[in-house]
């Protein structure tokens, strides 16, 4: 079976963006939908998440005003992104909630505020012009993206789970084709991650890196 991993940055706005057209070059050439996507959230936590980017938005519009319709929806829709971006594509499809085993109910309370105020902090000095979503993501790629790579810290337990919560609705002889929708680790090809597990087990793993 083939699985399409997108290796993303949950912080970064453009990333969504880059998401959505990489799916679409996908869907040119794959004649059927995908079997099945797979989300690092979840179900109850994308959707307290997506029920925030209400309030995310008015914060938006209150911090940065000059800002177009645009360049504002590009943002409030980041918020979560992960779980719903396959719909401008693929509309309405089997989802496979990768993180059914999480708990953080504190933190996804207030999950949008978190955002925000990182997001002020990355935006300090960029100015509100054409460019602004472009340069936010510059700099949140910048402070996240090479870290990440360079000092991969893998959660075992965590990635093992994603791979198990796959490997229950299919298996590599599987007809088809599926996406999984992950935090750039995730599809590191380095020991133990849910790509060096997925790909082990004989799946066709087609990794886009996103977070750069």
């Amino acid at each position: 079976m083939r699985i399409y991993i997108a290796g993303i940055n949950h912080n970064d706005p453009l990333s969504r963006i880059e998401l959505i057209e990489w799916m679409k070059d996908i869907a040119k050439h794959e004649k059927m939908s995908p079997v099945f996507i797979a989300p690092e959230w979840k179900e109850e936590y994308f959707n307290l998440v997506k029920e925030q980017r209400e309030e995310f938005d008015r914060r938006v519009r209150s911090e940065w005003p000059l800002l177009t319709e645009k360049q504002i929806e590009s943002i409030t829709l980041s918020l979560g992104y992960e779980g719903d971006a396959h719909k401008e594509v693929f509309g309405e499809l089997t989802v496979l909630w990768l993180d059914q085993e999480r708990n953080a109910d504190r933190s996804v309370k207030d999950f949008y505020k978190f955002r925000f105020q990182n997001l002020r902090n990355w935006a300090q000095e960029i100015d509100q012009n054409e460019n602004f979503v472009t340069m936010l993501s510059k700099v949140i790629r910048g402070t996240q993206s090479v870290s990440v790579k360079t000092n991969p810290s893998i959660d075992p337990g965590r990635d093992a789970a994603f791979h198990q919560v796959i490997n229950n609705e299919c298996s590599p002889y599987s007809l088809g084709w599926a996406m999984i929708v992950v935090g750039v680790i995730h599809s590191l090809s380095t020991r133990g991650s849910m790509r060096n597990l997925l790909e082990i087990e004989g799946y066709q793993c087609i990794v886009k890196d996103l977070s750069v």
